[in-house]
């Protein structure tokens, strides 16, 4: 795993769990979040589109372990995933892509890449907010939607945990270097 990835990773265990996940082990929940924080850095480098990927994936699923393992239909009924007229669920992953409007749908990688050319769409059109790309997530011609703001703050507060946790590498590398420096010292004569 890169270390943006371990970032990215880092940033989504600190998220609330959906509440039947509660019971996940920490070593359940890395499980679980690791393939999604790969997603994410397979689709962008940016940290404000990092940051945009998990806050609508919180948004829309919580990041609930039966999401992402493909089983909507085991989830509480009025959360199974958009369902249908006839109870199938019509999107998948944690961002609640539809596959029929998402070539690459049938991966997480595929997922992030689609949510995100939707959401640089909806900036593209919507003079550049990020509530803009949000709201696109809706349809590539919306550029306000209520949920918006919400979201929106909460990329401002991921983007603030990234950072955190940006700052707390750089910090374990520094101490780092400055053990291998002490090292060296001793050894001189």
């Amino acid at each position: 795993m890169s270390a943006l990835a371990a970032h990215v990773l880092a940033v989504l265990l600190f998220l609330a769990p959906w509440h039947h996940d509660r019971g996940l082990t920490p070593e359940q929940r890395v499980a679980l979040l690791t393939p999604v924080a790969t997603a994410i850095v397979h689709a962008t480098q940016d940290r404000q589109e990092i940051a945009f990927l998990v806050a609508q994936g919180w948004h829309e699923s919580k990041f609930a372990g039966l999401v992402l393992q493909g089983r909507c239909t085991e989830m509480p009924r009025d959360q199974r995933c958009d369902p249908d007229r006839h109870g199938r669920p019509q999107s998948v992953g944690p961002w609640q892509v539809k596959g029929r409007w998402c070539r690459g749908a049938d991966t997480l990688e595929g997922q992030a890449a689609c949510v995100l050319k939707l959401a640089r769409l909806g900036r593209k059109r919507c003079k550049g907010s990020w509530e803009a790309a949000f709201a696109a997530q809706r349809g590539a011609g919306v550029c306000e939607s209520r949920q918006a703001p919400r979201r929106y703050a909460t990329m401002r507060d991921v983007t603030a945990r990234m950072n955190v946790e940006l700052q707390k590498a750089a910090q374990r590398e520094r101490d780092q270097r400055g053990d291998a420096e002490a090292d060296v010292t001793k050894e001189e004569p």
